[in-house]
């Protein structure tokens, strides 16, 4: 059973902490009589770019990472190839030497009257005939085989194939995507449903989860949304943030949540929020905010 979080709201309570552990904080009005702290707007605001910039990255070095994979993939293809096509030829090579020195040597024995050395010599020629007819061929079928290759159109993967070779999908994912091909098929779904995907973390759902698919049905039309369930699991949601910013209430003017809520730094976010010169309240008022903007306009970030 994971330990709950105590939720702190200053930084200096915060900053007791040490780095390498998670914390919860809490973000709301203020206390009546205290002033807001100078320049949080700025860093909140430095925050959210900071953790745009970071989801770009992340999806720039995944999308390097499988470009890399596809190149990899290719050149061992290639090289393989490469090696066959040497191996015919020079296998060809090696039979047209043989047929060469064995005709020499049928010259010599026949001018030195050597009936058997000639008969050795013609045996010798007959066979190194044969293998070169043997690669001559090989080597014919070979190119014949790569031109086609080239030429011909690459097959079409049947998506539910694609689904079940996916190794990063887990089996419920593979389940769920196989009911609604459609967002893989349909560019403006499939960038929704990245949308989808990184909301239902930012509302603290785990992955694969019922909470999880539940929040995907919703976001993509295929269920009306509606308050938990009672009963329901809300455990996976500790790891994270305590409730999902679309159920937050917002200011008219700035679009910031103005009702209490709770955001989990982990230690990653809080060394992060370091290196920045950001305290954990305005990072977390930074994630929350992104996880807002990213709601509010989804293309913008599916785009990334």
């Amino acid at each position: 059973m994971s330990t709950r979080l105590k939720p702190f709201r200053k930084d200096e309570e915060l900053a007791a902490i040490p780095v390498d552990q998670p914390v919860l904080v809490e973000l709301g009005p203020e206390p009546s009589g205290t002033e807001p702290e100078k320049g949080a707007d700025r860093d909140t605001d430095q925050g959210v770019k900071t953790l745009e910039e970071q989801l770009a990255a992340s999806k720039e070095a995944e999308r390097r990472a499988d470009e890399g994979r596809r190149d990899a993939e290719r050149r061992a293809t290639e090289a393989t190839a490469e090696a066959e096509k040497e191996l015919l030829s020079n296998s060809l090579a090696g039979a047209q030497s043989e047929e060469a020195a064995a005709k020499e040597a049928f010259k010599k024995a026949f001018e030195a009257g050597d009936s058997d050395a000639m008969a050795d010599a013609q045996s010798k020629i007959g066979r190194a005939a044969a293998r070169i007819l043997q690669f001559e061929g090989a080597v014919a079928q070979f190119e014949e085989e790569a031109k086609a290759e080239k030429d011909r159109p690459k097959p079409q993967v049947d998506i539910v194939t694609a689904i079940d070779r996916d190794p990063k999908l887990m089996a419920p994912e593979r389940d769920w995507l196989k009911a609604h091909t459609e967002t893989l098929t349909d560019t403006r779904l499939n960038r929704k449903l990245g949308v989808a995907y990184d909301e239902a973390l930012a509302a603290g759902h785990k992955r694969g989860s019922d909470g999880y698919f539940k929040f995907l049905d919703q976001f993509m039309g295929y269920a009306k949304a509606s308050d938990d369930e009672p009963g329901e699991d809300n455990s996976e949601r500790a790891s994270h943030m305590s409730a999902p910013v679309s159920r937050e209430a917002t200011s008219s003017t700035s679009g910031r949540p103005t009702s209490p809520t709770r955001v989990t730094l982990t230690p990653d976010e809080r060394e992060m929020a370091r290196s920045m010169g950001v305290s954990d309240v305005n990072y977390a008022k930074g994630k929350l905010q992104l996880a807002a903007n990213r709601k509010s306009d989804p293309e913008k970030f599916a785009a990334r």
